[in-house]
């Protein structure tokens, strides 16, 4: 990944805090799947719930704080609010190898430290994006988020094959070390951050910032006011439904069909090789010359390669259906981003990328908190013999352990592609990129209208609706 000639001096500072993060998400990935074995260890019964909640945990914080962390971010050096954010869920890490090196670990106590470092975490997405858009040229932003978007990747390709092996080394110890390890990697990110130094990342001390709570309706205002934006959002907030919904329930679906952690570390890290392959892949080519169209076509492809899930149960085909999404994934992704840093100035978006995330966000935990019971209450004892659905989709899907989470996969999946086409087909979402000006190229006037000219939730409804109208 060659950094373009022109701002090599910025892309070094990028490299060294993408090098930090990498790292560090590397770390927390090794946690994740040794908690997450541990869960599903302790758990004979209603695992699947109880695995479920640990992600629930870790995602509302950010729904909750979100908007205020935007606007803090555009009123605080970024760089340094990356390294509180690091500091704290660092010390959340901490917190959870003390209990595991005493053996006092509980499941209470899981939940808690893993929102206490979500909250945390929650200044890193807007902080390290705005500090992208500053470092990186805008030709060059669908190359650097796929790099951001390899840190994932490589977590979830390399993090589950080595916390595996750590795990099956150290024998009863194995999560100790894991642990150890997340701990050690926020030091390096916090190093990292240290040492990327640059005026180019200072405090724009010339921008008048509102109060912190003007600031955090500031975002959402402005998404509100951009049709384009809001209906780019929806797509998402609709996948974020569905997404979360099916894959926090796979590593359940393994574990009950195969009951053996290496399956599992497998599964995740083959399969993963695509997105790995994809970033890689959006670092060369750059993306679609119409991003929209890298968002909703590849994100409806990506989406029916859920459906695969649905077939019986074999490694080779879960290592392929994961492989298949994850390899389109990054282009969804990295196009959407580079979307949002033209069309936002660099000045809002701190609160702009965090209400973003909100909105988009604000179904996800009700998707982690329906998806275990669901399976556990509804869909598995339905798929079972003698249950509700066993004499029909028992025919297609069988009554075996795990029939109730793949039937679930396949109904997420349908719904995400149609999500994607139905969006497809709104001209407003369609010629967004057109439609909207660059932030560069927009009077300031566009971004900067007082509370009292911001327009309201009812017509941005409107005009919304007049999107969904209008083909």
């Amino acid at each position: 990944m060659r950094p373009p000639s022109r701002m090599s001096k910025n892309y070094k500072v990028f490299l060294t805090i993408w090098f930090g993060q990498l790292v560090s998400t590397l770390g927390s990935g090794l946690t994740n799947f040794g908690i997450g074995v541990w869960i599903l260890q302790h758990s004979p019964e209603h695992g699947t719930t109880r695995f479920a909640l640990s992600a629930l945990f870790s995602t509302l914080p950010a729904v909750l704080f979100g908007p205020f962390a935007g606007a803090l971010l555009d009123r605080w050096d970024r760089r340094k609010a990356m390294i509180v954010s690091a500091v704290g869920s660092g010390a959340a890490s901490f917190g959870l190898a003390v209990l595991v090196l005493f053996g006092k670990l509980q499941l209470w106590e899981i939940y808690g430290l893993m929102a206490l470092s979500s909250a945390f975490a929650t200044f890193t997405w807007p902080a390290i994006s705005a500090i992208t858009s500053r470092l990186v040229e805008h030709e060059h932003l669908s190359r650097a988020n796929s790099m951001l978007q390899f840190n994932d990747a490589s977590t979830t390709v390399l993090a589950p094959a080595m916390a595996a092996a750590i795990m099956t080394a150290a024998g009863a110890r194995g999560l100790e070390w894991l642990v150890i390890l997340d701990v050690t990697s926020f030091l390096i990110a916090v190093i990292a951050l240290v040492l990327a130094r640059t005026p180019v990342l200072a405090q724009d001390k010339d921008v008048e910032h509102p109060s912190v709570l003007v600031g955090a309706m500031d975002g959402f205002r402005f998404i509100l006011a951009r049709p384009g934006l809001l209906g780019l959002l929806c797509y998402f907030l609709v996948i974020n439904f569905t997404m979360p919904l099916a894959f926090i329930l796979f590593t359940p679906l393994v574990w009950n069909t195969f009951h053996s952690v290496k399956v599992i570390s497998v599964v995740q890290s083959l399969g993963s090789i695509g997105m790995i392959l994809g970033t890689i892949g959006m670092s060369i080519w750059g993306g679609p010359k119409r991003r929209i169209y890298g968002v909703l076509g590849f994100g409806a492809v990506g989406s029916a390669m859920m459906c695969l899930i649905g077939l019986p149960p074999s490694v080779p085909l879960y290592i392929a259906s994961i492989g298949l999404m994850t390899l389109l994934f990054p282009v969804v992704n990295s196009s959407s981003q580079a979307i949002w840093m033209r069309k936002t100035p660099n000045s809002m978006q701190g609160r702009v990328f965090a209400a973003r995330r909100v909105i988009a966000s604000l179904i996800s935990p009700i998707a982690l908190a329906i998806a275990g019971p669901l399976a556990d209450y509804v869909f598995e004892p339905a798929m079972h013999p003698g249950g509700r659905l066993a004499s029909s989709l028992g025919r297609v899907f069988g009554t075996s352990d795990g029939a109730g989470i793949r039937v679930l996969f396949v109904l997420m999946g349908l719904l995400s592609v149609a999500n994607a086409f139905f969006w497809l087909s709104r001209r407003h979402i369609r010629h967004v990129e057109s439609d909207l000006p660059d932030a560069d190229n927009a009077a300031p006037q566009e971004y900067e209208a007082p509370l009292g000219q911001a327009p309201s939730i009812v017509a941005a409804a409107e005009e919304l609706e007049a999107a969904f109208r209008e083909p």
